[in-house]
């Protein structure tokens, strides 16, 4: 069944992303929620496979969820371009959450010492301040989203290094896979601030954009089973 609903995946992207490269469109955004859903449903089965990981799995389907409804709101605001504000705050929003509570269940579950928090806290900070100070030279306008932009960045970079560390410290391989999922998720994000904050949104950046987002939500999902 795995094999059958990856597949199906493979096929809503596909056809989401060569609908997206047309222009943004409600029947687009249907392709795009649909394969998203079909992570979700992903995650479930795994969950099913993996009944001593409930709680771990129920978060991940949150934070798939979370993701979901952040994925709307950024497509809606490219469809009624005269509520991109809310809409840009309400995704942005949406996407820390679901990072934060995997923040929460991996520093309750896995305790690190203060010196590991240290360096995890000063990675995601250093990668905060690089993006910020390097905005023009990429050509890059954050303009009055700067500080949700930053907010979010952090927040990403914390669970990265958070998950990476972690399972360093463990020697978990599910928590291995989860940490290049959103290593994944810090490319596919970074090519994703060229789609709205730079000059001029190029196909190579919708393609690359869902190949790697995609590719990390699949991860997180598969994650479940080898922890």
């Amino acid at each position: 069944m795995l094999i059958f609903f990856s597949i199906l995946l493979l096929i809503s992207w596909t056809i989401y992303v060569r609908l997206k490269l047309k222009a943004p469109t409600l029947k687009a955004l249907i392709f795009k929620i649909s394969t998203t859903f079909l992570i979700i449903v992903i995650a479930l089965f795994n969950i099913i496979n993996s009944p001593d990981q409930l709680s771990l799995g129920v978060l991940i389907v949150i934070g798939l969820i979370l993701g979901l409804i952040g994925d709307i709101a950024l497509d809606l605001k490219l469809l009624y371009p005269k509520d991109d504000k809310f809409y840009t705050y309400f995704g942005f929003t949406s996407f820390i959450i679901g990072h934060l509570i995997y923040i929460g269940y991996f520093a309750l579950n896995y305790h690190l010492h203060l010196l590991d928090y240290s360096f995890i806290f000063g990675f995601a900070g250093m990668s905060v301040f690089i993006l910020l100070v390097s905005e023009d030279s990429m050509k890059l306008n954050f303009g009055e989203f700067r500080l949700i932009s930053a907010v979010y960045a952090f927040v990403l970079s914390l669970v990265t290094f958070l998950l990476l560390w972690t399972s360093y410290r463990y020697g978990n391989y599910g928590m291995l896979i989860f940490g290049i999922g959103l290593i994944l998720f810090l490319i596919s994000d970074l090519i994703l601030s060229f789609s709205y904050f730079g000059k001029d949104e190029k196909s190579w950046m919708i393609k690359g954009n869902y190949i790697f987002y995609y590719g990390a939500q699949y991860l997180i999902a598969a994650s479940i089973s080898y922890f």
